[in-house]
């Protein structure tokens, strides 16, 4: 139980619905105004977002489609299509500011760090309401590292952050290694991952080092003081791109 309703989990396959997670939230009186405000905050020149319902004549092929996969599914648990489920779909509008006023784009015609953002803001504030565990994948992936650091920020800040709710995410950007800023991490946060030659992985924390509070950790890091770097092969790199009797 503590999973199915503690347990926030972001990842590139549910993008799309997170991110009619977020505009449903915004049809809310009492969420549009924080929405809108996290979108202006990355700079996205977003004005709002809302979900458009589908035509009658898109919900009834949905419909017709949903039938066709049951039958050939041929499992009798799977319920029938109802008006009222097919009502929910829809797709994501968002309003952008232009030079000859306001323009609305579809979600196929955004770029894909406004679609990474979009689908994060809605469960983040349920999270920091409720103080669920939000579990990302690539928190990183597609969005700047600016942005990063203030989600992190959000997380880390008990001004922000007044129900005890926790964000775990997996990173590749060293800035957030960093030990200044009311955003960054503690060295109890931080964990490494070092993959083994079989393919197993060990997992450890950056405290195993006793790190001092002065450290350049960031630093220290890439000079492979704490293992967990990639060993990249540039010759083999090199030999596939430049003909051999080079």
């Amino acid at each position: 139980d503590w999973f199915d309703s503690n347990l926030l989990l972001m990842e590139s396959d549910n993008r799309v619905p997170r991110a009619f997670m977020t505009a449903e939230m915004a049809s809310q009186q009492d969420q549009r105004k924080r929405i809108i405000q996290m979108l202006r905050a990355a700079d996205l020149g977003i004005k709002s977002l809302t979900v458009n319902l589908l035509p009658d004549e898109d919900a009834a092929e949905l419909r017709r489609m949903i039938s066709i996969i049951q039958q050939v599914a041929g499992d009798p648990d799977l319920p029938e299509p109802s008006e009222t489920d097919i009502g929910k779909f829809g797709q994501l509008g968002l309003t952008h500011s232009g030079a000859e006023g306001d323009v609305n784009i579809g979600p196929e015609d955004e770029s894909l760090g406004t679609l990474v953002w979009v689908g994060l803001i809605g469960p983040m504030l349920e999270a920091l309401d409720e103080g669920k565990v939000v579990l990302v994948d690539e928190l990183d992936a597609s969005l700047h590292s600016d942005l990063v650091e203030r989600v992190v920020a959000m997380f880390q800040d008990p001004r922000t952050n007044r129900n005890g709710a926790q964000l775990i995410f997996n990173s590749h950007d060293g800035a957030l290694l960093e030990g200044a800023g009311a955003w960054s991490l503690g060295r109890d946060q931080i964990w490494f991952t070092e993959k083994y030659a079989d393919g197993g992985t060990k997992l450890y924390p950056l405290d195993d080092f006793s790190p001092r509070l002065d450290d350049d950790v960031r630093g220290r890091y890439y000079r492979g003081r704490y293992g967990a770097t990639p060993v990249v092969g540039h010759a083999s790199l090199r030999s596939a791109l430049v003909p051999s009797d080079d």
